[in-house]
């Protein structure tokens, strides 16, 4: 338990604030609120309820370095410049990359090839995750460090079980020890902590040669087949033609890797330093607050929002393939103009065409069925790693898939609190939201050219499976290309299981919506309602001003919430949490004026 006492001479009990879950997203909730009560006389204590030491949540400082992170290292941080919050002040603090040169020395990527020497990793680099996770645990011990004597934490490493509303005091959160702590007001940052654990590695395999079915094919599905590989002593060779090789260990197991859809994720392009997103030409923030105003009950995504972000698709295209951002503002102008169509022919003969149907597949073409799979799946990876290896600022597919990254804010600001109609936000996040996480949150490039020397060392199989019938830790698989059916003796659900359906979700979670404090997106079943500012809306449709609910658990209400936050720029976390400190400090001053605290209020 870390304190610091109450500020000298001040009258009362402090303002008490919970933070459930302290990964990245409590982290900075954290921040903001030792930040701003900086410059007030409130007094704020802040309860902390994490079974771990607060800070790196999944990202677990004691993982092996070649799990790594697919966001480049200079690209997070958890100390806010201004940029990340529109102007308004924020901290100084280095960023993860800063943090590694100047806590960690000179830092070096490891080497991925026997023999090779480490290379030192510059600020566009993918670094290991353990890494992160020790920033973050430093972030959070440098923020203790600097309290103003106005705020006090208390670590308390418990989960939560329970929160009840209080009479008259906010809620009063319990753990399974028996403890009771009651909070003013309380944060939700429980990140992918659901009833299941999430999956990163396989598990133990009683011998060599064992057969493990590997479900999923994105970040957690290569980390697992990293354990299976490297993490039983496996290495990779570079021939002198330059192909990667891998040599077995003789401890592997014999690996089928598949997922649902059978869709491949794209690698993450090689990032110039300092590289800037280009603005937007069509699906603007302006463009956004038109379409809220038009549709009050709701914008469908596929007739109002998508044809924009194919414009926009379109325009990083060829303004990449003709190193020409004016040309980039002019398809912007074409396309309100309704002149696209007929201009998109004309750039088709002046350079290339632009296959968009290909970029946003959500269904496997005819190549790819039957025993044809592994070598479409083959084929398409070689492709995807010459234009990641070109770079983002050279590969107009890398910049045209990147459009969806660029406007994850737009996209939020559609989505938020209810603005697609029912049927289109079960669409989205039925069809979308995985086509983005193909096309723009795949693995670094290193990742899939592994993935090619494991094929062709007979260590892996790619395959389109049709059917899974579990039986014990193991699984029989009935695949497209065989009569008969494969046993394995392990199945690996090799995906960050799905915490926002009620089933799943964290005791403290069902807690609140047993009491009716806390609800479901209407007809979705998943995910619990926040406003645009992650307020939490209860059973009757009413918005808390002292419960809210940060991260994956808000999936489905807002759009894309799982990611560590980054300076440089507009960042929605930071601003989230920005929000939040300054309603607790709003708070803080009502009650000082009243003399006494508010118990549970509505905006």
């Amino acid at each position: 338990m870390v304190s610091r006492g109450p500020m000298p001479g001040s009258a009362g009990r402090p303002y008490q604030l919970a933070i459930v879950g302290c990964g990245s997203r409590g982290l900075s909730v954290l921040e903001r609120v030792a930040a701003l009560a900086a410059g007030s006389q409130h007094r704020v204590e802040v309860l902390v309820f994490d079974p771990q030491e607060p800070g790196p949540g999944l990202h677990s400082p004691g993982q092996p370095d070649y799990l790594m992170l697919n966001t480049v290292a200079s690209q997070l941080s958890i100390f806010p410049d201004d940029d990340a919050l529109a102007g308004q002040p924020g901290r100084a603090g280095p960023g993860f990359y800063q943090w590694c040169v100047e806590y960690k020395g000179r830092p070096c990527r490891p080497p991925r090839c026997a023999g090779e020497p480490a290379q030192p990793a510059g600020p566009a680099d993918f670094l290991p995750r353990g890494w992160l996770g020790e920033y973050l645990v430093w972030a959070y011990r440098h923020i203790l460090a600097g309290l103003p004597p106005n705020v006090s934490v208390h670590h308390i490493a418990e989960r939560v079980s329970d929160i009840a509303h209080g009479d008259g005091i906010g809620y009063i959160l319990s753990t399974p020890s028996g403890m009771a702590r009651q909070a003013d007001a309380v944060v939700l940052s429980m990140g992918h902590s659901g009833r299941r654990p999430a999956v990163h590695t396989a598990p133990p395999l009683a011998a060599p040669g064992a057969g493990v079915a590997l479900e999923g094919l994105g970040l957690a599905a290569m980390d697992a087949l990293a354990a299976l590989t490297v993490g039983v002593g496996g290495s990779y060779r570079r021939d002198a033609d330059g192909t990667l090789r891998y040599q077995p260990s003789g401890r592997e197991a014999r690996i089928v890797m598949y997922s649902r859809s059978g869709l491949p994720f794209r690698t993450r392009p090689d990032i110039a330093p300092g590289q800037r997103r280009a603005p937007p030409v069509a699906l603007t923030l302006e463009a956004v607050a038109e379409l809220r105003r038009q549709h009050p009950l709701g914008i469908d995504f596929e007739a109002q929002v998508l044809p924009l972000l194919k414009a926009e698709m379109i325009a990083a295209y060829y303004g990449t393939t003709a190193r020409d951002e004016a040309l980039r503002a002019r398809i912007g102008a074409w396309f309100r103009a309704g002149r696209l169509d007929k201009e998109l022919q004309v750039l088709a003969c002046r350079f290339s065409p632009f296959d968009l149907g290909t970029l946003l597949m959500t269904e496997l073409p005819m190549a790819a069925h039957g025993a044809g799979y592994q070598n479409w799946m083959r084929a398409f990876i070689e492709q995807d790693l010459r234009d990641s290896a070109c770079g983002l600022a050279n590969s107009p597919v890398k910049a045209a898939a990147e459009v969806w990254r660029d406007c994850r804010e737009q996209l939020r600001r559609v989505i938020d609190d209810r603005g697609l109609t029912p049927a289109s936000q079960r669409l989205f996040f039925q069809s979308y939201a995985p086509l983005v996480n193909q096309l723009v949150a795949g693995p670094q490039k290193e990742r899939h050219e592994e993935l090619l020397a494991l094929l062709s060392a007979g260590v892996l199989r790619l395959a389109r499976v049709r059917r899974v019938e579990r039986r014990g830790a193991g699984a029989t698989l009935w695949l497209d290309e065989e009569a008969q059916p494969l046993a394995m003796d392990y199945l690996v659900a090799a995906r960050i299981p799905d915490n926002r359906h009620p089933e799943q979700q964290p005791e403290a979670v069902a807690s609140l919506r047993r009491a009716q404090l806390l609800q479901c997106l209407d007809g979705s079943g998943f995910g619990v309602r926040t406003d645009g500012q992650g307020r939490a809306i209860d059973a009757q449709g009413r918005c808390a001003d002292n419960l809210w609910v940060l991260g994956p658990l808000a999936e489905g209400s807002t759009y894309y919430n799982h990611y560590v936050p980054s300076s440089g720029a507009y960042s929605r976390a930071f601003m989230d949490a920005h929000r939040i400190a300054q309603a607790v400090l709003a708070a803080c001053g009502r009650e000082r004026e009243a003399g006494q605290p508010a118990g549970r209020s509505y905006a």
